[in-house]
């Protein structure tokens, strides 16, 4: 896994060549986990509309993972979230506004059309973030979702939420005290 990373920019980070590469070492990585159920390719309706953006109301998410037994008693706390998924080297700001109108949506992952919300939106691959960047993620529930040599980690912003090292299995979660107040600061 390292060789596909290095961390600190405005770009999404490794060497991924497309998508589907990118996807493919990231949905190996979460299902030989057992901390996540992950569902792939999901269908949305954005439920809360901006005047000011284009009627579009079916959207898709690459993945959506709810948190395992093992880890909601390690103290996950935010509920269920979904990820993005970009190649290398792709400008982050685009798809952060895309995961900022996914927090807008409610997502079908059952047949039975059992409609889901999401607390927080991550960018994989997406490293450090840092000043206003990381700010403004922190404070609109979106964040960095990377791995480096055995280890999962999950931030918005300059917090780290989620760590899992793979290879002890050992999980550390944190709460999200950003984005939380309303109005004036």
């Amino acid at each position: 896994m390292n060789e596909h990373y290095e961390i600190g920019n405005e770009s999404t980070i490794g060497n991924f060549k497309d998508e589907a590469e990118a996807c493919k070492l990231f949905d190996e990585v979460i299902e030989s986990t057992d901390i996540f159920r992950m569902y792939k390719e999901v269908w949305g309706k954005i439920i809360f509309h901006h005047h000011w953006k284009e009627d579009k109301r079916d959207i898709r998410i690459d993945r959506i993972l709810i948190p395992q037994q093992k880890t909601i008693e390690a103290g996950w706390t935010l509920g269920i979230v979904g990820v993005e998924i970009k190649k290398s080297n792709v400008k982050i700001g685009p798809p952060l506004a895309q995961s900022e109108d996914y927090l807008d949506a409610v997502w079908f992952i059952t047949k039975a059309q059992l409609a889901i919300h999401l607390s927080h939106v991550f960018l994989f691959p997406c490293g450090e973030l840092h000043n206003n960047m990381a700010s403004v993620c922190a404070q609109s529930h979106l964040g960095q979702f990377y791995l480096d040599r055995y280890k999962i980690h999950i931030k918005t912003g300059e917090s780290t939420l989620f760590y899992y090292n793979i290879s002890s299995g050992v999980i550390t979660c944190k709460d999200n005290f950003n984005g939380k107040k309303i109005g004036s600061r």
